[in-house]
């Protein structure tokens, strides 16, 4: 068979991504219907963010679901493009969706109302994903475990061992909304604070995913023996992929990074433009 065509016919049918997939994006369809009836659509969603929030399912069915996710067990390059979109472009996109609270809504009643009380803001879910998505923390937390999955014998199980394989993904998916948390802080745009350290958090990942991106281009062996003894698809040599997969992570994965923190900066000085407005015309409205 052709080489393109056979990439291009080999899909990943994981029923379980699949199936989260269309089950979030049913629930957060029932919440966009529920904002629109009583009003509060235009004013807490918009259709930029719906649009964010739907561009975020098609990359991570594209990561999960499509010819990246199959040869990505034979390919270090294809490996790493699909943790790039999961990290780097899904994460960020669903955030900028509003999905907590959107899909909470579209819950059934029920379940959303049982489901309240803990993602309120005195609730312990709430708490607990305060404190996970400190700028700090988050940046602990979303490295240790994009960094550890990446070491050969986890890397290798993973690649070996489907369900593994799996809740590595979703590992990677929940850190990585940590990470984002605070730069884009869906929940109130207002915390300056956070925003300004996301940009730290940002530059120490940028120079961490180079660092290993360096790594796999100059190191001189195979740096995950799965890839040495499995089959060489394409003609393809496990060392050549893996320099691939490394200017991956290494060049358009530092240009993502680098585009976060642009945006991430501009919105923080916009930010502070308007409250420093804010601010001044409250202080005219005072003054005698």
């Amino acid at each position: 068979m052709d080489p393109f065509l056979a990439v291009l016919l080999s899909w990943n049918a994981d029923p379980l991504a699949g199936a989260g997939l269309l089950l979030a994006a049913f629930w957060y369809v029932r919440g966009c219907q529920r904002l629109a009836r009583s009003g509060g659509f235009h004013r807490q969603l918009g259709v930029g963010r719906v649009a964010a929030a739907f561009l975020s399912w098609a990359v991570l069915a594209i990561a999960l679901l499509s010819p990246i996710a199959v040869f990505g067990g034979f390919f270090l390059s294809a490996h790493m493009l699909q943790h790039l979109l999961i990290v780097q472009v899904a994460a960020p996109l669903l955030l900028l969706g509003r999905p907590v609270p959107t899909v909470l809504l579209g819950l059934p009643r029920s379940l959303g109302r049982a489901l309240a009380p803990l993602l309120a803001r005195d609730g312990p879910l709430y708490r607990l994903g305060s404190w996970l998505s400190e700028p700090v923390v988050s940046l602990v937390v979303s490295q240790a475990i994009f960094l550890g999955w990446h070491l050969p014998p986890l890397y290798d199980a993973a690649i070996r061992n489907g369900l593994l394989h799996g809740v590595e993904h979703l590992t990677f998916l929940g850190s990585a909304l940590l990470f984002w948390w605070p730069a884009l802080d869906p929940l109130s745009g207002r915390n300056q604070r956070r925003r300004f350290m996301s940009l730290i958090s940002l530059f120490v990942a940028f120079m961490l995913a180079n660092v290993l991106g360096i790594w796999f281009v100059f190191t001189d062996t195979v740096v995950y023996p799965s890839y040495a003894v499995g089959p060489r698809l394409f003609g393809v040599a496990p060392r050549d992929d893996q320099i691939a997969g490394g200017l991956v992570m290494w060049i358009l994965g530092g240009l993502l990074y680098m585009v976060g923190l642009m945006g991430v900066a501009a919105a923080a000085m916009r930010a502070e433009e308007e409250a420093t407005r804010r601010r001044e015309a409250r202080e005219a409205a005072l003054a005698p």
